[in-house]
């Protein structure tokens, strides 16, 4: 690729490679940028642009090893934390999920407040996980209702592995099982006479019988030999989407996660439409929206001995409300390992997947 005419120093090979990413061109500024790192091997903005390149392009290991290298050469650097949660984040992404979570962990561990942390949120078999009442907890909400910290909370639990948000993944399997389920009697004929010949073999309780176990196994994922972990969940905000079918949504998600208990986290309005997450919606259309949810949630809550409602300010304010949280689950109210979460921040960062 290189031309007679082509730089041949450091700085102007980086100002280069710097012009091809800025045009869209990764794989020509990666080259640039590579070219200039083997002049300069320890040229911090080279290591940086041509990591980014590499994310880009999918080669996260190649990643990891530029923003460890970074970490290494420039120790003292006041950007020397964020290279290293990149090369976490990296190395998850490349697969090495193990490392990363050894990479972490250390880095947390390196503050009082992050080893507390860590020590409260992750599983551990000291028998109080065969308590919980539950096989399956689900957060039920909207955005900005704290309930990224409400999932921090739950996981001080023992034998509780509570996932994040999954972009309403489930809802997926709903509308795949709604559409079997409906169609089903089309499929009866047991020869090829007809066009929905073999389609009644795909019975609503046969795709049940399959998506079961593929939810759990979705949610565990690297936790599924963890013999601690004994029940699980996730939080998700996007019942906006599904607010008319939230019935029977919610029905479906107890039928994939048998045993679940429903846990409805809420904000009060006023505070929920000023948060930046609601910036570009009309603020009265937004609370409107948001109360019509309530009442759903609301509605679905009564008499089911499986539910229970909660708000923000109750898990901010370590409420005795938050305490009937933990009874309800069957889980022991340990007040020092919640208070070691919620001294940690939990909230969406555009940088960082929620």
């Amino acid at each position: 690729m290189h031309r007679d005419d082509e730089p041949t120093d450091a700085v102007t090979l980086y100002e280069e490679g710097l012009k091809a990413f800025e045009a869209g061109d990764v794989a020509l500024a990666r080259w640039h940028l590579e070219t200039a790192l083997r002049l300069e091997p320890e040229r911090i903005a080279v290591l940086v642009r041509l990591a980014r390149c590499l994310q880009i392009q999918d080669d996260w290991l190649g990643a990891a090893e530029l923003f460890g290298r970074l970490v290494d050469l420039h120790p003292t650097h006041e950007r020397r934390d964020g290279w290293r949660r990149q090369r976490i984040r990296s190395l998850a992404a490349g697969g090495r999920r193990e490392d990363a979570h050894v990479e972490l962990e250390r880095l947390w561990r390196e503050t009082t407040e992050g080893a507390r942390y860590i020590d409260a949120v992750t599983n551990v078999d000291d028998g109080t996980q065969h308590q919980l009442r539950f096989r399956h907890v689900l957060i039920v909400t909207y955005g900005r209702t704290g309930s990224t910290l409400l999932q921090g909370v739950l996981n001080s639990i023992n034998g509780l592995l509570l996932r994040g948000e999954n972009a309403n993944a489930f809802y997926h399997f709903f509308t795949l099982h709604r559409a079997v389920r409906a169609e089903v009697r089309r499929g009866l004929t047991l020869l090829p006479t007809a066009p929905w010949f073999g389609f009644g073999e795909m019975g609503p309780d046969v795709l049940m019988a399959e998506l079961q176990p593929l939810a759990r196994r979705l949610l565990l994922g690297s936790e599924a030999e963890n013999p601690a972990v004994t029940a699980i969940g996730f939080k998700e905000i996007r019942y906006f989407d599904v607010v008319d079918d939230l019935e029977d949504y919610l029905d479906f998600l107890g039928q994939l996660l048998p045993d679940a208990a429903f846990i409805f986290n809420t904000r009060t309005h006023d505070e929920t439409v000023r948060s930046a997450w609601w910036a570009d919606q009309e603020p009265e259309e937004t609370a409107e929206a948001f109360s019509r949810l309530d009442a759903a949630f609301t509605s679905y809550a009564v008499g089911r001995g499986n539910c229970f409602e909660i708000s923000y300010a109750d898990v901010a304010g370590c409420t005795d409300r938050l305490e009937r949280l933990f009874e309800f689950l069957g889980a022991p109210f340990d007040r020092a390992r919640v208070e070691a979460v919620l001294a940690i921040p939990h909230s969406f960062d555009p940088k960082e997947s929620r």
